[in-house]
């Protein structure tokens, strides 16, 4: 079986789009245990924020939430960096 999910991120304008895309790019290629590798789209922008969607598919629905998670936690470690500098 196959299980697509998405969900949706947001981000301050505090980093550049393309040095974003390349931040959600980078952390995506990072995960494993996908039926095929982690996409993205930025989905809508407004004055102060970005949002993209990240799409994934997986054969167990058990492991959606926790894959989520991780793809979550590393996007927004990589983007904390850029941000702050460091």
């Amino acid at each position: 079986s196959l299980y697509s999910y998405n969900f949706e991120m947001g981000f301050s304008h505090a980093v550049p789009e393309d040095k974003l895309a390349q931040i959600i790019a980078d952390a995506l290629a990072e995960e494993k245990g996908f039926l095929s590798p982690p996409t993205f789209a930025l989905d809508r922008t407004t004055a102060d924020s970005r949002f993209y969607r990240v799409f994934f598919q997986v054969s167990d629905p058990q492991v959606i939430f926790a894959k989520r998670g991780a793809i979550h936690q590393k996007i927004l470690g990589k983007w904390d960096a850029a941000r702050l500098g460091s």
